[in-house]
């Protein structure tokens, strides 16, 4: 059995692999004094809420992880388009760094955002990245 919070766990999750149960979450949340909880929806959206210590080494890492800055902000919400690789690598260094006292990051995988094909003929994944502010307790 996978350890819930491990770095295999997070990689089944992140990927798709794996779907959380609620007492998954309830657990992971006692593992690492955090909140992380996903949701799956029709374009397989990964919402995340961590709660951890502020880190300006999160937001370092996130600014520069992003291979394109198209950052726009609505409302409080910052938003890049960046490879799935990348977004991954971006989400295991704010869990792993910590971030904010308390933030939600939603990461949203869609194939309609694909990039265009690479040299290899594949087609790059496309993510939008969004970080929110948490409004509740």
């Amino acid at each position: 059995a996978v350890v819930v919070g491990s770095a295999e766990w997070r990689e089944q999750v992140l990927s798709g692999a794996r779907r959380i149960s609620a007492e998954e979450v309830r657990r992971h949340e006692a593992w690492c004094g955090g909140a992380i909880t996903v949701q799956w929806e029709r374009r397989a959206q990964v919402v995340v809420d961590v709660l951890r210590r502020e880190s300006a080494a999160a937001v370092r890492h996130l600014r520069s992880a992003m291979q394109e800055e198209e950052n726009v902000t609505q409302g409080g919400v910052k938003c890049c388009y960046i490879d799935g690789k990348t977004a991954d690598r971006v989400v295991e260094a704010l869990i792993s760094l910590g971030l904010c006292h308390r933030a939600s990051l939603v990461l949203r995988r869609d194939t309609a955002m694909a990039g265009p094909p690479d040299e290899r003929g594949g087609v790059e994944e496309r993510c939008d990245l969004v970080l929110l502010p948490n409004l509740g307790p």
